[in-house]
């Protein structure tokens, strides 16, 4: 017994992760696969429904040349909607419709392993809150689906921990790698190309960071041309969901409104909002932070990877609930600022925002249609304001210290985490 307690005191945050959920999802996984209990809201009648997309319509393009315009290659009927990158590399591999499960299950073992790394250094209070949210309905739609939005978001924790935060790597690296894995990843799912938005707080010369960005700027805007009329099909095949979704459009349906007109009244509420984050950001800029409370570590850029995905996505359009996913790498930098007196309550409220958004849809249908209406877009577009309230603190904030040339670096690894 003792030996027991001796090791369970040792193990790590991100043992624990590791252990929790490979146990959940492995519980999940019986309960859904083999004994048909039915957890996941919208879950499909096969498993990876979405990877099933990719892997059958690579084994039948032959027979098809435009995937794009015919959707026998679907159990279900769908329009591929993927650039077709991701049929060259499974063909390639020569992965189809009988590599789907093998598939899908790598998906749900990466993203367990990447997503644990989100408790490294914290506490179990932070594990907790984290480990709930890796359960929640939109989360476990995303693996059950098998989308590929699982590789992204592994893909930006694995350049962070691996490449960003690793202070044993040059410099050099850790600035341009990720650079370099942010266009690979919108080559793949187009919208991680508003990574790029990270530049802009790198310790570089505002000349650098204009040179990279325009470059980085005109290789997406030469990819794209090369895959306009492919683009034109993506769009038109990609589902516009307005249930289980987030975006600027999303609810507005209920209003006897012409599109057209529905659309202007998202960019004015839209442009309201960023108003009123931009007026936010200035009360936060004019707080005196003693040096111990500033934040000057490598947490706010995988905020920024989280957070800018999330606006990024938000004003595009609507987006399934599953994409909330990225938010998740918002939460180490949120757990940081719970340490600040001066942010600590406002980073409270962006935490509970974040929690009500991702289990929304396991209360709503206790809800009266109205007070869910109201909630649902209270959480949404209160989460866009909040984030994009920070992204624009820390760009005035970077800016502010390039101009004072200070001493502290501002993405510079914090030598001591705060723990919650």
């Amino acid at each position: 017994m003792g030996y027991q307690l001796k090791l369970n005191t040792t193990l790590n945050p991100f043992k624990k992760s590791i252990i929790l959920l490979t146990l959940t999802y492995g519980i999940l996984i019986v309960l859904r696969g083999f004994l048909g209990i039915d957890f996941i809201p919208w879950h499909m009648s096969i498993a990876f429904a979405d990877l099933i997309t990719i892997t059958n319509t690579a084994d039948c393009n032959c027979v098809f040349n435009n995937p794009y315009l015919n959707g026998s290659c679907d159990p279900w009927g769908r329009l591929y909607n993927y650039p077709r990158i991701w049929l060259s590399v499974f063909s390639f591999l020569k992965l189809g419709k009988s590599s789907t499960i093998y598939i899908g299950f790598l998906y749900v073992i990466f993203f367990t392993f990447c997503a644990s790394k989100l408790n490294l250094g914290r506490s179990n209070k932070s594990l907790l809150f984290i480990f709930v949210l890796l359960i929640s309905p939109p989360v476990l739609l995303l693996l059950e689906r098998g989308n590929n939005d699982v590789l992204v978001f592994s893909g930006i924790i694995l350049t962070y921990y691996g490449i960003k935060a690793n202070q044993n790597l040059p410099e050099n690296l850790r600035l341009y790698l990720p650079i370099i894995i942010f266009f690979i990843l919108g080559v793949l799912k187009l919208y991680p190309f508003i990574l790029i938005i990270t530049i802009l707080f790198e310790k570089l010369t505002l000349t650098k960071k204009t040179a990279i960005m325009l470059l980085f700027v005109m290789l997406s805007c030469l990819y794209i041309f090369y895959i306009k009329d492919d683009l034109k099909l993506i769009l038109k095949n990609t589902p516009n969901p307005s249930d289980m979704a987030y975006g600027r459009m999303v609810k507005f349906w209920i209003f006897n409104y012409s599109l057209e007109l529905r659309h202007k009244i998202s960019i004015i509420l839209t442009s309201i909002v960023i108003m009123i984050a931009l007026f936010t950001q200035f009360f936060f800029s004019k707080m005196q932070f003693a040096a111990s409370d500033t934040i000057n570590n490598s947490e706010t850029w995988l905020f920024l990877c989280g957070a800018s995905i999330y606006i990024g996505t938000f004003l595009i359009g609507n987006n399934y609930i599953y994409r909330i996913v990225f938010l998740l790498l918002c939460l180490p930098n949120l757990f940081s600022l719970v340490r600040q007196p001066k942010l600590r309550y406002f980073s409270i409220a962006i935490l509970i925002m974040i929690a009500l958004r991702f289990y929304f849809t396991t209360f709503e249908k206790f809800l009266p249609f109205k007070q869910q209406f109201l909630l649902d877009l209270s959480l949404s577009w209160g989460i866009l304001f909040s984030t994009t309230t920070l992204v624009l603190f820390y760009t005035f904030k970077s800016i502010k210290l390039i101009e004072n040339k200070s001493n502290i670096p501002y993405l510079e690894a914090s030598k001591t985490s705060a723990i919650i």
